[in-house]
This record gives C-alpha cells, sequence and structure tokens, in this order.
C-alpha cells in the first residue's frame, strides 16, 4: 500500500480503540464526535489525574486509556461529548470560537445529577464552569446518555 493511501484511510478512519468493538452504541458516540469536528486521542489527557478533557483551543477530545480498565468509558466519552456540544452552543452565538472552557455555553438540559457528584461540581469556584460540569456529570449518568449525547451532537454541532 502506498504511503498516500495509507494516510488517506488514517484520516478518514475514526479512532475507535479496539476495547470499543463489543461497544456499537459508544462507538457510534465517538464516530458522531468526529464527524462533528471533535477527534478523540485515546492517551493521557494532558492535565493530569482526569479521565477525560475537551482541548477547547484545538478541539480534540483525550480519553485516558485507563477508562476501559476502570469500566467507566462510556460514561467518560458522554461527559466529553456533552462539553463538545456546550463549544458548539457557545460557538454558534459569539463572533469567535471559544478559546478555554469558561467560554462554553450550558445547555439547560434540566437533568438533576446525582448527590453523589457534588463534590467533584464543587471544586469549581466559577458559577458558569460549575454549570458546565453539572450538565456533564447528570447526563453522563442517565440510562439513555449515548442516544442523547448524539442527538445533541447532531442538533449543534451539524454546521462544524
Amino acid at each position: 500500500m502506498s504511503l498516500w493511501l495509507f494516510s488517506l484511510l488514517v484520516a478518514v478512519t475514526p479512532s475507535v480503540p479496539p476495547e470499543l468493538g463489543s461497544d456499537p452504541q459508544t462507538t457510534q458516540l465517538v464516530e458522531t464526535l468526529e464527524r462533528s469536528g471533535f477527534p478523540v486521542r485515546w492517551e493521557q489527557p494532558p492535565v493530569w489525574g482526569t479521565y477525560g478533557l475537551l482541548e477547547v483551543k484545538e478541539r480534540s477530545i483525550w480519553i485516558n486509556p485507563v477508562v476501559f480498565e476502570l469500566g467507566i468509558a462510556q460514561p467518560t466519552i458522554v461527559h466529553e461529548a456533552v462539553h463538545a456540544v456546550q463549544f458548539c452552543a457557545a460557538a454558534a452565538q459569539a463572533p469567535s470560537l471559544p478559546q478555554s472552557i469558561e467560554d462554553l455555553s450550558p445547555l439547560g438540559l434540566g437533568i438533576t445529577p446525582s448527590p453523589l457528584v457534588r463534590p467533584y461540581i464543587l471544586q469549581y469556584s466559577n458559577s458558569q464552569r460549575r454549570q458546565l460540569e453539572l450538565e456533564a456529570y447528570a447526563l453522563q449518568a442517565e440510562p439513555d446518555r449515548v442516544d442523547r449525547a448524539i442527538e445533541l451532537l447532531e442538533q449543534y454541532c451539524k454546521t462544524f
């Protein structure tokens, strides 16, 4: 195979790790993220100790491979997908693209998160950031989280 053809295949093939092979629903979410302009990187995020991260300036999502061992891959990917949708919502309202997580817009999903996530949300002193995280934590705990994340990406991120 020529280097050119190999490069083309890599560019159009979603970066789905083998661990997701048995989870077609989450694979579909990853593919939707990538089609929406948010490539997914399966490596340690640049912020130590995190399971996932939306790098706003690069519009890329980092997923720590340890989430597969911990059994939390799907909720982690959903959490970061919510931040991607928040990016799209903010970009649609602003004259320029968001440059940091604080520039994102809450979606007003109307979901109440479990009291168990309260300590994770309270670590953020900025009320805007708390609202962003509250939505992400709330949706990742919903039984239909993947379908809803895909719907939100298709609704808010179709122009990107």
